[in-house]
């Protein structure tokens, strides 16, 4: 049975290849990308950008969540309404079937990005032995605001498919690894981008039963103090950084003075939030808001969680010139202790730029 099991899903890399071939090469043509990579969930926000400031970004990944998870259970409804017509070749073969029912399984569009996803072809025997959709409806029924969430808290691509399947294997009933293996091919790059980069139709979409993403187990927004959060100068050699609380901007501001030369040393300063207690779920995630530094040179962005039982977590990631997030995925349920917030920069030039770290969120 496994060797059988093995032989279908080795056969998934084609059924698609013929319906969506015509188009690949139109997107080709038209210069669009068939096989986007994988995004690095590097967001800004600000004039020129795609959205004009933080909240609205999240609202729009928060809509593409809601998509994504609609889609996928789109398709497998689909699969479930039509895998007897499927079975006796109504659609004229399996590819063609698969194919409809990525036309019509939700709102993220498969029909547009059909071209990049690696959903392939299953065999008559193969849809009627592997599969329960059955319970792949309830499996995914019993999760769904954590799938969601899941998507919503994701601080990359890659990590969005790890911690959608992670919250599928709680699941119950359980899924076989092959039916875990189709829910993976549907997560394409092309699909799981739009949680970063949606299109505009997806940034605005409405579910029919909507998982709201503001779920909030913690939140700082420095409306008239540093609410508790104390400043460390992380910097390198002759480099140094100072904070103070910004009350025009209601934000924890840093100033970084970066002595360059060659050896570029670091210039970082650290906000801190000790002493908590924070109980988080699996595929929670931590994240600040930064505003752009200002001088308009690059600056980087840092994240650290330490947990009570001294493990940790902890992200960095060019912040560009401009504002943006920086959003940390937690992918174990634990409590969190401490919450460390950074900004820095490297330059051989001598320099002093101010930044702020604007508001600080764990959910």
């Amino acid at each position: 049975m496994a060797d059988n099991i093995n032989q279908s899903i080795s056969d998934l890399t084609t059924a698609l290849n013929a319906a969506t071939l015509g188009l690949a090469e139109c997107c080709q043509l038209k210069g669009g990308v068939v096989n986007p990579s994988e995004s690095d969930g590097d967001i800004q926000t600000g004039p020129d950008e795609q959205f004009p400031d933080q909240e609205s970004y999240f609202n729009a990944k928060c809509s593409a969540s809601n998509g994504i998870y609609d889609t996928v259970r789109g398709l497998i409804d689909w699969l479930h309404d039509n895998n007897a017509e499927m079975i006796i070749g109504s659609f004229g073969g399996i590819t063609a079937a698969i194919s409809l029912g990525l036309l019509f399984a939700g709102p993220v569009g498969w029909a547009a990005i059909a071209a990049e996803t690696t959903l392939v072809g299953l065999s008559s025997w193969a849809f009627s032995t592997l599969f329960d959709f059955d319970d792949m409806q309830d499996a995914f029924d019993d999760v769904k605001d954590e799938l969601v969430m899941s998507l919503y808290n994701a601080s990359d691509s890659v990590v969005a498919r790890t911690s959608f399947l992670a919250v599928l294997d709680t699941a119950t009933p359980a899924l076989t690894t092959a039916e875990k293996r189709l829910v993976q091919y549907t997560l394409s790059s092309a699909v799981l981008n739009q949680l970063f980069s949606p299109r505009a139709d997806v940034a605005v979409y409405t579910s029919p039963s909507p998982t709201d993403c503001g779920v909030t187990l913690a939140l700082w927004t420095f409306p008239t103090d540093e609410e508790g959060f104390t400043f460390r100068d992380d910097s390198e050699g002759a480099s140094s950084a100072s904070g103070d609380y910004e009350s025009d901007e209601e934000a924890l501001e840093i100033t970084m003075v970066n002595a360059g030369g060659g050896s570029r040393p670091l210039s970082k300063g650290t906000w801190v939030k000790t002493g908590l207690s924070i109980a988080i779920p699996a595929g929670s995630a931590a994240r600040f808001d930064f505003s752009a530094p200002s001088d308009s040179i690059t600056q980087a962005i840092y994240l650290k969680v330490i947990y009570s039982d001294l493990t940790d977590d902890e992200k960095s990631m060019s912040g560009g010139t401009k504002a943006g997030t920086i959003v940390l995925t937690l992918p174990t349920a634990k409590t969190i202790s401490d919450i460390e917030c950074s900004i820095g920069r490297t330059t051989s030039l001598s320099n002093t730029h101010t930044s702020n770290i604007e508001e600080v969120r764990v959910q």
